[in-house]
C-alpha cells in the first residue's frame, strides 16, 4: 500500500514538473507552461498557481496573423477546457454580430447544413475547417446539454447583415408589425454590402438620409411593438434583436470615424453582450483588438482597453508571437487589389521578443506575465503581427511590450497555415 501511494506520489510530482519550467529568459528567471494542442489541460496548469481566475468573466485570445492553423487549434480547445471546466458559456469572435446571428441559430437548433452555415461568415479568415469543427462541437455541445452555448459577432462593420438578419427572423411571423418592418427593412435589403459601402464613398447625401430614416423608423418599430414581441418571443430574444439596430448604427458612423470607432464600438457589444447573458465569456479576435494598452506606439485605442477600463482584473487576455512559419492572408496583386495565398515567413533579426524564446527549444508554451517581472516583458520589443494583408517581413514586424498589452502570451516556434474551407476565396 504504501508503495502505490509512493509510486502516485511520484507521479504527480512529475507531472507537475512536466507542466511548467523554471527556466532563464536572457538570464533572468521566468516560468513557461509548454503543452500539446491537444492536451487535456492545455496550458492550464498554470491555474494552480493562480486564485483569481475565478474572478475572470472574460477571456480574450488573440492571433498574430489572421490566418495560423496553430493559433486557432489553441483558441478552439481552450474555448472547449473553459466550457468544460470554468463554466464559460459565450463564445465572441471578431465578425459581424448580423452575421453571427445564424450561426448562433444553427448551433442551437441543430437545424441546416453546416457548410451552407460557413457561407455566413463574410471574412474569409473564419471561412476555415478549424472554426466549422469549433461550430459543430459547440452544435453538439448544446444538443447534449440543458444549459445552452451561444456564438456571438461583436463587430459592427456591415450596414447590410443586421437589416438582412431581422428580415430572415421573422419570415414566417404573419403579424401586421411584420409588414410594417419590411416596408422600412426594403431600402436596404435590395442591396449588397459592396453597393452599401460605395454610397458613402461617392457621397450620395440622399441615400445617407434614407439609411438615416431606416434607423429612426426602426427604432420606433422597436417602441411601438415592445410588448407584442415580448408575448411571441421574449424579453431575451427582444434583447438580441435590437442589438440589430445598435450594430447598424454604428455601421452607419464607420465610413466616416474608422478604426478608432471600430474598437470602441466592439468592446461596448462585447461588454453588452456578457452583461446580457450574464455568464462568462471566451473572445477571439486579433492580438491588436485584445490588448489593453494602446501605449504611445499606437495612435489607437484598441478594444481590450476600453474593457480593460470596465472590467480591470476580470478582463484576461492573452496575445500569440512566433518565429516563423506559413499563414493565409491577402497580398496585393497587379491584376487585381489583392489575391488569397498561403505566404511564409523566416526568422527576422528585428524581431527582438521573439529572439530568446526560440533560442529555448520549445515548440509552444504560456506565461503568465500577470506574475512576471521579466524585463523583456516590460520592456519595448518587436515581433510579427500580421492582420488581412501581408506585404513583406519588415512591415509585418510591430512594437510589443508585452505586459502592458497582455496578461498572458502564448508562443509558437514554428507555424502553418490554417485550413480554408471549399470555395474560401
Amino acid at each position: 500500500m504504501k508503495g502505490t501511494l509512493l509510486i502516485i506520489l511520484t507521479l504527480l510530482i512529475t507531472l507537475s514538473l512536466v507542466a511548467q519550467k523554471k527556466i532563464k529568459i536572457n538570464g533572468e528567471q521566468e516560468i513557461i507552461y509548454p503543452f500539446e494542442t491537444n492536451s487535456k489541460t492545455m496550458f492550464f496548469d498554470w491555474l494552480n498557481n493562480n486564485q483569481d481566475f475565478n474572478e475572470i468573466e472574460i477571456f480574450a485570445m488573440g492571433e498574430a496573423t489572421h490566418g495560423t492553423k496553430d493559433f486557432f487549434d489553441i483558441k478552439v480547445n481552450t474555448f472547449k477546457y473553459l466550457v468544460e471546466n470554468h463554466n464559460f458559456k459565450v463564445f465572441g469572435i471578431e465578425a459581424s454580430y448580423g452575421e453571427c446571428n445564424y450561426i448562433n441559430d444553427y448551433i442551437q437548433s441543430g437545424e441546416g447544413n453546416i457548410d451552407t452555415i460557413m457561407t455566413c461568415f463574410n471574412f474569409w479568415t473564419w471561412r476555415t475547417e478549424e472554426v466549422k469543427n469549433l461550430i459543430l462541437w459547440m452544435k453538439e455541445f448544446n444538443q447534449k446539454n440543458e444549459e445552452k452555448l451561444n456564438f456571438y459577432g461583436f463587430d459592427m462593420q456591415s450596414v447590410s447583415e443586421p437589416i438582412k438578419y431581422l428580415a430572415y427572423f421573422f419570415r414566417n411571423d404573419t403579424s401586421n408589425y411584420v409588414q410594417e418592418l419590411n416596408k422600412i427593412l426594403a431600402p436596404i435589403r435590395s442591396k449588397s454590402e459592396k453597393e452599401l459601402g460605395k454610397v458613402y464613398k461617392d457621397g450620395n447625401l440622399k441615400f445617407k438620409d434614407t439609411l438615416n430614416v431606416v434607423s429612426t423608423d426602426l427604432k420606433i418599430w422597436f417602441s411601438n411593438y415592445e410588448d407584442a414581441l415580448i408575448d411571441n418571443y421574449s424579453i431575451e430574444k427582444l434583447k438580441k434583436l435590437k442589438l440589430n439596430l445598435t450594430t447598424y448604427n454604428q455601421s452607419l458612423d464607420y465610413y466616416s470615424k474608422g478604426v478608432k470607432h471600430r474598437d470602441s464600438c466592439m468592446a461596448s457589444n462585447v461588454v453588452e453582450i456578457q452583461k446580457m447573458e450574464n455568464e462568462k465569456m471566451f473572445l477571439w479576435a486579433h492580438n491588436g483588438h485584445v490588448n489593453k494598452s494602446s501605449s504611445k506606439y499606437s495612435q489607437i485605442k484598441w478594444m481590450g482597453e476600453y474593457i480593460n477600463e470596465q472590467l480591470k482584473f476580470k478582463y484576461y487576455a492573452v496575445g500569440f508571437v512566433f518565429s516563423r512559419g506559413s499563414f493565409q492572408s491577402h497580398v496585393p496583386s497587379k491584376k487585381s487589389n489583392y489575391k488569397f495565398k498561403v505566404s511564409t515567413l523566416s526568422k527576422y533579426r528585428n524581431n527582438t521578443f521573439t529572439k530568446p524564446l526560440y533560442k529555448l527549444n520549445d515548440e509552444q508554451f504560456f506565461i503568465d506575465l500577470r506574475r512576471s517581472n521579466n524585463t523583456l516583458f516590460t520592456n519595448l520589443n518587436k515581433a510579427y503581427r500580421i492582420g488581412s494583408v501581408f506585404i513583406n517581413k519588415k512591415k509585418s514586424s510591430f512594437p510589443i511590450i508585452a505586459k502592458e498589452q497582455f496578461d498572458g502570451i502564448i508562443y509558437v516556434r514554428n507555424t502553418v497555415s490554417a485550413t480554408p474551407v471549399e470555395n474560401n476565396d
